[in-house]
């Protein structure tokens, strides 16, 4: 899936299909998918920072001298026009971020821990304070991921992330109904958060694909409905065209 149509002509942003077979970091036996992928959009293996996702809200900031060497994490930043940032995911939002005017770029992994640790905060931060970008020229992208008709959540989990959804309601974890099926929508999270930190409530800004991973069985891999370690891989970076 290409998504370069959200982001100037010279930013590679993309994120693969079932049909690019599993692309799990961590799986030697997907290293092939990963490559004729990367190969596919113009990028080598040796041009790709690559984190270890822990449901975390870490964020590292990352150079061409970084490549190589895996970090423990779940969003990671560059401003090098030589290195291509990539998260893995099977239900969960990958988070692409792009400043035109500082040529910063930020590709993070948003699972439902990441956004009640505060991982969107977390990397718009890391962007203005390390690398001088102003969160009103962020232009942001939210990739498919599990939508709030397959993602059904239990009291506790509905309690931690009702803030992130509601941030301006204090009433909002009164709307869980025990004995229903309670359901919520991690890219409204998302997306909230998002304008919470100052990037302006519209299309050029913030952006996202409404697909559900759940749903869609023949286009993308679900943890939540096949529970195996099958992923896909979002992609981000600058070619050199400019």
């Amino acid at each position: 899936m290409k998504i370069e149509s959200y982001f100037p002509e010279y930013v590679l942003a993309a994120f693969s299909e079932r049909s690019d077979g599993s692309c799990a970091s961590t799986d030697p036996g997907a290293a092939d998918n990963r490559r004729i992928f990367l190969s596919g959009h113009g990028v080598s293996e040796r041009q790709v920072a690559v984190s270890t996702l822990v449901h975390s809200a870490i964020v590292e900031p990352v150079g061409i001298e970084d490549i190589g060497n895996m970090r423990v994490c779940d969003a990671l930043i560059t401003a090098d026009s030589e290195v291509f940032l990539s998260v893995t995911a099977a239900d969960c939002p990958s988070l692409f971020l792009f400043d035109p005017v500082a040529r910063v770029l930020a590709l993070a992994h948003c699972g439902w821990r990441g956004i009640v640790s505060n991982i969107v905060h977390n990397v718009i931060k890391a962007m203005v304070q390390g690398f001088g970008v102003k969160s009103a020229n962020i232009q942001a992208f939210i990739s498919p991921s599990i939508r709030s008709c397959h993602f059904e959540i239990k009291k506790d989990v509905y309690e931690k992330l009702a803030p992130f959804l509601f941030p301006f309601d204090n009433n909002a974890t009164r709307d869980f109904i025990p004995g229903h099926r309670n359901t919520l929508d991690l890219t409204h999270a998302i997306v909230m958060q998002l304008i919470s930190n100052g990037l302006p409530p519209s299309a050029r800004n913030i952006r996202l694909n409404y697909e559900c991973t759940f749903c869609q069985s023949d286009r993308f891999f679900s943890w939540r409905r096949d529970k195996t370690p099958e992923r896909m891989l979002a992609v981000f970076g600058m070619r050199k065209t400019y």
